[in-house]
């Protein structure tokens, strides 16, 4: 079933890149045969409107086909919704004050334009940087990993976003998708709090506090492989203390080791 969500996002994107073609073709018309204006500076002015709304339409057909990756729509649209709502309240603002004053000044209005696109830039550009330093961190971490290690994040528990081979090779390809499916959650989501059957009577008591100020923390663990039962030390290790929600690595040792 197609999400609300996925359906609004998508059918806004396209409506952005229908008007952007529409627009920059009906002004290309007037330009050229009401207005008489040379083909070239008409064709240079309107090619990039045009081409950017035909990439807004594609977009709006990507995130539409995404499959089930709800959080990937949600992330999209809300990212996409502040921009367009920033930008456009700041042309607006400078529009309607140059209204009043009863000039239009097309150069202010760029700059102020631009900068409003750079904020917005900037921001984004510094949360993937961050994304990346902590993905990065991640990867380094499970391949150098003979033991399994996953990555996961805080959200009512710890939920798996990654897992390295392996925790694959040790609990199964089929571990994670077995438990997203019961948990409702999409892809290799699962649950380790589900997962492992801790010895702990109350194991995660005070486990996410320790976690915010940047400790790592040690819980025994029982979980069951193939069929066996075998004990593990769970080490909990915050990968970064400012991302929301808390990202954090579980490496699963041995309790022989």
């Amino acid at each position: 079933m197609v999400s609300i969500e996925k359906v609004v996002s998508s059918g806004v994107f396209a409506g952005l890149g229908l008007g952007g073609v529409v627009v920059g073709l009906v002004d290309a018309y007037q330009d050229l045969l009401l207005q008489g204006e040379p083909p070239v500076t008409v064709a240079l002015e309107n090619t990039v409107p045009v081409a950017l709304g035909i990439v807004l339409l594609w977009l709006a057909w990507d995130v539409y086909w995404r499959g089930n990756d709800e959080e990937f729509v949600s992330t999209v649209a809300k990212m996409s919704f502040v921009s367009v709502v920033g930008v456009g309240l700041v042309g607006s603002w400078v529009v309607g004050i140059q209204l009043v004053q009863g000039v239009l000044k097309p150069m202010v209005i760029l700059l102020d334009t631009l900068v409003a696109v750079a904020v917005l830039g900037t921001i984004a550009g510094i949360n993937e940087a961050e994304r990346d330093v902590e993905r990065d961190r991640f990867e380094t971490l499970a391949q150098q990993a003979d033991r399994p290690v996953a990555e996961t994040y805080v959200d009512d528990g710890l939920v798996a976003s990654a897992t390295n081979e392996a925790f694959r090779d040790t609990f199964g390809d089929g571990s994670a998708a077995r438990l997203g499916a019961q948990t409702g959650r999409t892809h290799a989501e699962a649950a380790l709090v589900d997962l492992v059957d801790f010895v702990d009577e109350d194991p995660l008591a005070g486990v996410f506090p320790s976690l915010e100020r940047g400790e790592t923390v040690e819980r025994d663990v029982r979980i069951e492989v193939h069929g066996e039962p075998r004990d593990y030390t769970l080490r909990l290790a915050p990968v970064s203390g400012t991302a929301d929600p808390l990202e954090v690595s579980a490496v699963f040792v041995p309790a022989d080791e």
